[in-house]
């Protein structure tokens, strides 16, 4: 886990340490620790979802299903999954090319849908896009506001990353114009490729490219998701962005369950409407105070590469 911060709760068994070696001794074909029942999120639900594992957890380790976190759940992605050497090159060669100013602000993953990596967008995947863009300024006036005071430990956190940068993992190339054309004074980062699958399908061969987005979104300070979308849930356990720092936006890629009307009526969605700016400029404020220190004396990357 490369020393990241995986403390438990107080008073339980630790998790690094559980992850680490007992782990493996127990994923064994004896044992069917982890399985997935329906869909393929979340992680914490499925994993607690094993009747064994909570046995194992609660009686060996000591740990009490109620007692985790969301950081079980990023514990155990970084614990349980390691990068292939070709990704790992990948990685290191995007990140060198396109965040040379320090990794960027934002991170954003839009799905619009669940056609696999079409090309068409409608006046309504725009009102999504913009959505996300709205949100984003809010976020971004919110650190220049506190980057006011220079001397300030937090503005030196925040001063490590790049404010004019955001990296954009999508499903369609589309999405990544209208943002570029809403932000001209901004660098937005793309990994150009024909076709991304963040659906899940796709040839081994393309699989890499997906995965790289999921590491680059990761080393965001701020999270902009799609609601639903494992790709998103998995880019911000992987940057281990504590929730303050995450807002998560509806689009089309929820008419696949039938609930995108449910969600946008909901009175806890209504404040966000279609232009965000406000409420996740004030959410950026208190996320900055509340969790923003403690995630960066924390924060390691999933991936470090070596400095020539």
């Amino acid at each position: 886990m490369n020393n990241y911060d995986c403390r438990p709760p107080e008073g339980s068994t630790d998790i690094e340490g559980f992850f680490k070696s007992d782990m493996q001794s127990i994923i064994m074909p004896e044992h069917q620790v982890m399985y997935v029942r329906h869909w393929n999120q979340p992680f914490y639900a499925q994993m607690f979802g094993n009747p064994k594992f909570v046995e194992y957890v609660e009686q060996q380790v000591g740990i009490s299903k109620s007692s985790f976190d969301e950081n079980f759940e990023k514990c155990a992605m970084r614990t349980l999954f390691r990068p292939s050497e070709t990704l790992k090159t990948l990685f290191c060669e995007a990140t060198k090319e396109r965040f040379q100013n320090g990794p960027p602000l934002i991170g954003f993953h839009i799905r619009t849908g669940d056609d696999f990596g079409g090309t068409n967008l409608d006046a309504r995947d725009q009102q999504d896009v913009e959505r996300f863009v709205s949100c984003a300024d809010g976020i971004s006036e919110a650190v220049v506001d506190l980057l006011d005071d220079k001397d300030s430990p937090l503005a030196k956190k925040l001063a490590q990353f790049d404010l004019h940068t955001w990296m954009v993992g999508a499903d369609k190339p589309a999405v990544v114009s209208i943002i570029r054309n809403m932000t001209h004074d901004l660098k937005v980062v793309y990994n150009d490729d024909t076709v991304r699958f963040h659906t899940g399908y796709g040839s081994e061969a393309a699989s890499d490219y997906p995965l790289l987005d999921v590491l680059m979104i990761s080393e965001a300070a701020f999270g902009i998701g799609t609601r639903g979308s494992t790709f998103t849930e998995i880019s911000f356990d992987f940057g281990f962005l504590p929730s303050q720092q995450v807002t998560i936006l509806p689009t089309r890629f929820l008419d696949v369950f039938g609930t995108y009307n449910q969600v946008v009526q909901d009175p806890a969605y209504i404040p966000l409407g279609r232009f965000p700016h406000s409420v996740c400029k004030l959410e950026a404020q208190k996320a900055t105070l509340l969790s923003f220190e403690k995630y960066m004396d924390a924060r390691m990357p999933f991936i470090e590469c070596s400095v020539p």
